[in-house]
């Protein structure tokens, strides 16, 4: 079995410091996370720009970068990609849990490929911390019911 890391959206426009410091906790960790795996991709949402924000952590060498115009990183060029590489597991973290965290998980798994959303390394963003963290657990519950992520009471916290 291969196992990848999925990195979602980690860009410096969705760091807010301030409102939701938990951002900025989840890009910190990418840096160290990232050296846990052989096979690292990032997913970055372009926003029809044609220079997408710059990350928010420093890349794996090796790391490939793909970038969507949708909430699923899952575009066929990652697909293909992860055919070709013969990787079956994917671990999923990054913004926003409720999202494109979400949509990317369901694609993933639609497309055939175990999928683990490591909830303890995304974070969702609202209009108030305190929505961002109930939406994250939301979103948390329903991946977990769903088999793609593991210890959703352990996760709740952060």
């Amino acid at each position: 079995m291969k196992t990848a890391l999925l990195i979602v959206d980690v860009q410096e426009c969705y760091i807010d410091k301030d409102t939701f410091p938990r951002t900025a906790q989840i890009a910190n960790a990418m840096n160290p996370l990232q050296e846990k795996y052989e096979s690292v991709l990032i997913s970055m949402m372009s926003g029809g720009q044609s220079n997408p924000s710059p990350l928010a952590f420093t890349a794996k060498p090796g790391s490939k970068i793909y970038i969507k115009e949708t909430k699923s990183a899952a575009t066929a060029e990652l697909l293909d990609h992860l055919q070709d590489e013969q990787i079956d597991k994917i671990d999923v973290c990054g913004l926003s849990t409720d999202t494109c965290v979400l949509a990317t998980a369901f694609a993933l798994h639609d497309a055939g490929f175990r999928v683990n959303v490591m909830g303890e390394h995304c974070a969702s963003n609202n209009d108030r911390e305190s929505r961002g963290k109930d939406t994250h657990n939301k979103a948390i519950y329903i991946l977990h019911r769903n088999g793609m992520s593991k210890h959703w009471m352990s996760q709740k916290q952060y």
